[in-house]
């Protein structure tokens, strides 16, 4: 278990072994949110108390600011394409797409799948995901590439509600993170 002491052993130069105690710490697993409206702000208050980074992304900046999101670690009121190559997305991201514009969904659906994150979640109607999965085979990804994207997005719990939407799909990124150690 990594995030228990370990005690390793080094060989001096003269022979001698030196005992340490060794403590690994990893940063926290990230939850990049695109789309700032209102499942996002119960999803980054869930997301924090449980421990994630948690960045907004959203170019509409009339949604994407520290007032609607005071726990938010980074808030980016920018296009996905340009700014989420800068976060150098990795094994331990969960992204979470979830602004219901096509225009910003499908370029940050792209970079999901062009980086190695362990989650990719897409919130939408059947037709929009159709409309969005269409306009990815279009640019050249496969079927097998879209098994990636979680959609409909989150845990089957009967939601309607903006707090229940987050809620499930926190349920699913924890379900995640526990199966494959996001």
């Amino acid at each position: 278990d990594p995030s228990k002491p370990q005690v390793v052993e080094i060989p001096l130069a003269d022979g001698k072994i030196l005992n340490a105690f060794v403590n690994i710490f990893q940063p926290a697993a990230r939850m990049i949110i695109v789309g700032a409206g209102e499942i996002a702000i119960y999803l980054t208050k869930m997301a924090k108390m449980l421990g994630f980074q948690v960045i907004v992304v959203d170019p509409r900046s009339m949604f994407a600011t520290s007032i609607r999101f005071p726990e938010a670690d980074v808030i980016l009121s920018k296009w996905p394409q340009d700014c989420l190559p800068a976060l150098k997305l990795h094994c331990r991201d969960a992204l979470v797409v979830i602004s219901h514009d096509e225009k910003i969904d499908l370029p940050a659906l792209q970079i999901g799948l062009e980086n190695t994150v362990s989650y990719i979640g897409l919130l939408g109607s059947q037709k929009t995901r159709q409309s969005l999965f269409n306009a990815l085979k279009e640019l050249g990804y496969t079927e097998t590439d879209l098994a990636h994207i979680h959609a409909p997005i989150g845990l089957d719990i009967g939601s309607k509600k903006a707090d229940e939407i987050a809620l499930s799909i926190m349920g699913e990124v924890i379900q995640e993170k526990n199966n494959k150690r996001l």
